[in-house]
């Protein structure tokens, strides 16, 4: 079965201007049932081999994750203490011993981030009005809470809907019950990653999800 089409996000004209090669890619998918969420749990056990010594103290080096730490660096942030969402998930595994499984779709977003080095979001589908971009948040908007002015934000055409590089783990409130439900997957694109690159996160993520 071919896999289904990736989106291209927009990016305001703003964002843009001062962050050129900044893009994004939107999936939206179909959340599977229980046995993909056993699935999914089994394979986040399987990714304890991934935590030699040589995979932790590398990562800042290996390219896909050095171009979100260069891109950090860009927009103000340290890097070295604003951890990339890779990071923050290496180092809560650190401190927990082990990743912990939280639901099927939080399962998929630490699995896709952990094989891919992607960060990949998510937003359920009823929430999002048209095509999901990069903006800067406005005074006065909020996602749970008030957003300082000029936050970079994913967003609809009406609304921020998430922190660009926010936690991962935010999205554990997605918790799929006895019925299936439908997000749309992101991921963020910067200079020095490839779009085909961030396509097959996002694919490989749906997978996980068992999206058809």
């Amino acid at each position: 079965m071919p896999q289904a089409a990736t989106e291209d996000g927009w990016v305001g004209s703003d964002v843009e201007k001062e962050f050129p090669g900044l893009g994004l890619l939107f999936l939206p998918v179909r959340v599977g049932d229980h046995a993909a969420a056993a699935e999914a749990k089994k394979r986040l056990a399987d990714l304890e081999g991934y935590f030699t010594g040589t995979f932790v103290t590398g990562l800042p080096t290996r390219p896909v994750t050095a171009a979100y730490r260069v891109f950090y660096r860009q927009i103000g942030l340290d890097p070295d203490r604003d951890f990339t969402p890779l990071e923050w998930i290496v180092r809560k595994r650190l401190a927990r011993g082990r990743f912990r499984s939280r639901g099927l779709l939080a399962d998929a977003l630490t699995i896709g981030a952990v094989e891919t080095e992607i960060p990949i979001g998510a937003i359920r589908a009823a929430d999002v009005l048209g095509p999901l971009g990069i903006t800067t948040s406005r005074p006065g908007e909020a996602i749970d809470r008030p957003l300082p002015e000029s936050t970079l934000v994913v967003a609809d055409a009406a609304k921020p809907l998430a922190v660009l590089f926010g936690d991962l783990e935010e999205t554990s409130r997605y918790r799929a019950d006895k019925k299936d439900f439908e997000v749309v997957l992101y991921a963020t694109i910067v200079p020095g990653v490839a779009p085909a690159t961030a396509a097959e996160a996002l694919w490989l993520t749906a997978a996980i999800l068992g999206a058809e």
